[in-house]
């Protein structure tokens, strides 16, 4: 008996923390590089809460890279990617977009995906219940 309420623990933990990365409304960075606190390298440790958002998919950083100058803007995405790549829009200038899918993502270059957090859950609720079985 006690190894079926130890079974159903760990199928209960496991689906409430895949729903808990599936949030209907994402926040994210909202700045430009015209605030200071939206350039590189990103602050992000600190409290900015006037710089965030909700957004409907993920966040996006896009930085611009002229001749001399990087221009940074992040915000919120049109779609769900966990992607970066590079892409040159128009002579002269480099273009590098990351996507990301988790809240406040969009500070640096690596996006952190939803999949990762579920895994973890998944294997710290495996461990816990082997300690117990």
């Amino acid at each position: 008996m006690r190894s079926l309420n130890l079974h159903a623990a760990l199928i209960f933990l496991t689906l409430v923390s895949s729903e808990l990365t599936k949030v209907s409304a994402i926040r994210c960075y909202d700045c430009s590089d015209s605030n200071p606190h939206c350039r590189d390298p990103f602050p992000h440790k600190k409290d900015y809460s006037v710089l965030t958002r909700d957004c409907a998919h993920g966040c996006i950083k896009q930085t611009r890279h002229e001749k001399t100058t990087q221009h940074i803007e992040r915000g919120c995405a049109d779609e769900d990617r966990d992607q970066c790549f590079w892409d040159e829009p128009k002579s002269g200038e480099n273009l590098h977009v990351c996507y990301c899918t988790t809240t406040l993502c969009n500070t640096g270059t690596r996006p952190r995906s939803r999949s990762t957090y579920s895994l973890v859950w998944t294997a710290a609720s495996i461990l816990i219940a082997g300690f117990y079985i």
